[in-house]
């Protein structure tokens, strides 16, 4: 399989085990996913894009697309911040 693909099958197991049992508390009490970010992170999710040599994922702009696409279908709002393609994000996480 394609690494593009393979990216795209681990977001969507991502999606399903941590934002869409998430989605509607999120959405309905308007809080800051910390522990959601932090979990994109571990998934490869924060810094897609940024090269491998900064500690990013080191892919392309599809694979980028394709992340967002999965994680949007699970929650629209989170899918900014849990797919951030430069690394950084308002997440205050230690």
């Amino acid at each position: 399989m394609n690494p593009t693909y393979r990216l795209q099958a681990a977001v969507e197991q991502f999606v399903r085990t941590d934002v869409e049992p998430a989605a509607s508390r999120i959405d309905e009490s308007g809080e800051f996913p910390v522990t959601l970010l932090k979990h994109a992170g571990e998934h490869g999710l924060m810094g897609v894009t940024v090269p491998q040599a900064w500690g990013g994922g080191g892919r392309d702009y599809l694979s980028y697309a394709l992340a967002v696409e999965a994680v949007s279908r699970g929650s629209a709002s989170s899918a900014s911040g849990a797919t951030d393609s430069r690394g950084e994000s308002s997440c205050p996480c230690p």
